[in-house]
């Protein structure tokens, strides 16, 4: 999993790598994560702390504490590996910046971490240093995260939403947050979700895909710059099978290969960096 700061892997034999951002002629440096237990099924990062998620059901934390996004009680600035205690049966692990959002086996949504714009979904605007519940309606699927917003997908493929709105990125036009969860009309039924700094990316059951929200960087691959509160389909790609969103650009795998599209100023996209803006899908080529 990539994160703010660093790189996080599993090994064969179920140890956790970190490698650091900068890359020398003898390639990445790196470091064992010790005290975590071995094999996680899923890892997870935002800015400052890390998450492992086990075949049990357990999670672990390690980082910094700044927003008690660790989703444990300490007092120190930062923690190596502990378990992030009230989280049983969780089955999917979704990072925001300084917020965390953990799906369980009875499709209950936990939060905790920051939440100065309503992204933890409870209500208010406090932060949590430890897993807290979100009402929703449904039982839900899937969840995904933004920077400072967050999303669930219900059995239904109805999507729900909530945090920042500042650029339409929940889908509603609006408010400029909302601090519970909101029913997010698509027009289609969800298939997958997925969010970046300020928009956000789905899949329909068929595998179109959609996007909303800020489009600064061509995010929304429309050839243009302008924003979205709304989804508006991108029409290039079709037969989607999963996607990804970073900061600032996104990725879409089908049988014809991987597209990429945003900002490419670091060849996030798979071009040169002379080409700052990817506003169309673009095919990404493995040497």
């Amino acid at each position: 999993v990539d994160g703010y700061t660093s790189t996080l892997a599993v090994q064969r034999s179920g140890s956790v790598l970190s490698f650091q951002p900068v890359v020398s002629d003898e390639g990445a440096a790196y470091a064992e994560i010790s005290g975590l237990p071995p094999a996680p099924t899923q890892l997870a990062a935002c800015e400052s702390a890390n998450f492992a998620l086990y075949r049990d059901g357990t999670v672990w934390s390690w980082g910094m504490q700044a927003n008690g996004q660790l989703g444990r009680h300490t007092t120190a600035s930062w923690s190596g590996p502990g378990q992030v205690t009230g989280l049983t049966s969780i089955v999917m692990l979704a990072a925001g910046n300084g917020h965390m959002l953990a799906l369980d086996k009875q499709g209950q949504v936990w939060a905790w971490g920051a939440n100065a714009a309503g992204q933890l979904g409870t209500g208010g605007l406090a932060e949590s240093a430890v897993p807290t519940a979100v009402k929703l309606p449904a039982r839900i699927q899937k969840v995904a995260a933004g920077d400072t917003h967050s999303f669930a997908v219900d059995d239904a493929g109805r999507l729900w939403g909530w945090g920042s709105n500042n650029f339409g990125q929940l889908g509603a036009a609006s408010a400029q947050y909302s601090s519970a969860p909101l029913r997010i009309h698509t027009g289609f039924a969800i298939g997958h979700i997925d969010a970046g700094m300020y928009y956000s990316v789905a899949t329909s059951s068929q595998g179109e895909v959609f996007a909303w929200g800020w489009n600064g960087m061509g995010q929304l691959a429309q050839g243009g710059l302008a924003f979205s509160a709304t989804p508006v389909r991108i029409k290039a790609l079709s037969g989607i099978t999963r996607i990804a969103a970073g900061v600032g650009h996104a990725l879409a795998l089908s049988a014809e290969g991987v597209f990429a599209w945003g900002d490419n100023r670091a060849s996030a996209c798979g071009a040169v960096p002379t080409v700052a803006v990817q506003t169309k899908p673009h095919r990404v080529f493995f040497a």
